[in-house]
């Protein structure tokens, strides 16, 4: 559903290489955007994921998953055995932890909601109306909380350069 830190900072350096870069006529400023590509591409290397996060995505997406399933379930039916097997997996003692687990639950969340949309109008109004309710309400805490995860940005540094003109002659 979202997009990887690591992804976030390939699209920032492809853009300042492709975009921003060949667009400065200056072979001093073009050098300084080349060493911040250059150290962004290295913090990306280091960059280490807080565990409470991940944890918190996984609990939360597979609460979203479990929530959606069972609804979709008693007003349709069937549902396909992919979600249905990983339903009976979260059931387990301990289903799994970490990147790559997160990543599967994201996924078969995805699958979820997809198979919601595509069914909604077999269930009752007023459950299709709290599924759709409990998808927005986990998108948005999701995206909120990324949200609150950012630094302001510099707006009076990017608006206007502090140096005096030049003098023209």
């Amino acid at each position: 559903m979202f997009m990887s830190t690591d992804l976030y900072l390939k699209r920032i350096t492809q853009a300042l290489e492709k975009v921003v870069a060949p667009e400065i006529e200056s072979d001093r400023v073009r050098g300084q955007v080349f060493a911040v590509i250059n150290l962004i591409e290295q913090l990306a290397e280091k960059i280490e994921y807080k565990p409470a996060l991940i944890q918190q995505e996984i609990e939360m997406g597979s609460e979203t998953f479990r929530r959606v399933v069972q609804a979709v379930e008693k007003g349709v039916g069937d549902v396909p055995k992919d979600l249905q097997a990983f339903l009976q997996e979260l059931e387990r003692p301990d289903p799994g932890q970490g990147l790559g687990f997160r990543d599967r639950v994201e996924e078969m969340l995805c699958q979820a909601i997809d198979f919601f949309y595509a069914h909604r109008g077999r269930l009752e109004p007023a459950a299709a109306l709290e599924v759709d309710g409990l998808i927005r309400g986990y998108i948005t805490k999701i995206t909120t909380r990324d949200l609150g995860l950012l630094k302001p940005p510099n707006i009076e540094k990017i608006s206007r350069s502090k140096r005096p003109p030049k003098n023209s002659r």
